[in-house]
């Protein structure tokens, strides 16, 4: 989305404002390192966004799982019966599915993920096997640090520091 203004001359920018961040900090721990960098980024993105919007430049993000839901069960009959009731449910409701995603044979994910369209959103909605929680926390932990270009952390930081109010959220249109 943003690769074009988040260029090697950019991040050598931010980087240096990170450091500049945690040379004033009167305590720098872990956490204060964590969200010194967040922090920042979260900064930069503001104003790169800020410059898009100025330049008219439209951003669209593509986020399938803004709006997740997870159910846990004990055994794959369940899940198939559970998979049928969504079927059945979407069709009553006018929602799509649009994708379903078999992984209960990969040992990381054991589920079955529906992308359920509603509307102009799209949802997931994960049907797992019950598994060891950390473990999954773990691994999902660096599926998201693969897939994004700033890591889950950064994601989660946005959310968690920012909540809904952060300028990203309206500057993408599919989920205003």
């Amino acid at each position: 989305m943003l690769k074009k203004e988040i260029n090697r001359d950019r991040v050598k920018i931010i980087i240096n404002k990170i450091d500049e961040r945690l040379k004033k900090a009167s305590k720098v721990t872990l956490v204060t390192v964590v969200h010194e960098i967040m922090s920042t980024w979260t900064d930069e993105i503001t104003l790169i966004l800020a410059e898009r919007q100025k330049n008219k430049i439209v951003t669209v993000c593509n986020i399938s799982d803004l709006v997740r839901g997870k159910c846990m069960f004990t055994n794959v009959e369940d899940i198939a019966k559970a998979v049928s009731a969504a079927d059945r449910i979407c069709k009553e409701k006018g929602y799509e599915i649009i994708e379903l995603d078999n992984r209960l044979l990969k040992k990381e994910t054991m589920d079955v993920v529906l992308k359920i369209k509603i509307k102009d959103a799209v949802c997931e909605f994960q049907l797992a096997m019950k598994q060891d929680e950390s473990r999954y926390h773990f691994i999902h932990s660096i599926y998201e640090i693969e897939r994004s270009p700033l890591g889950c952390i950064f994601g989660s930081y946005l959310f968690m520091s920012k909540g809904f109010r952060y300028p990203l959220i309206a500057n993408c249109r599919d989920m205003a």
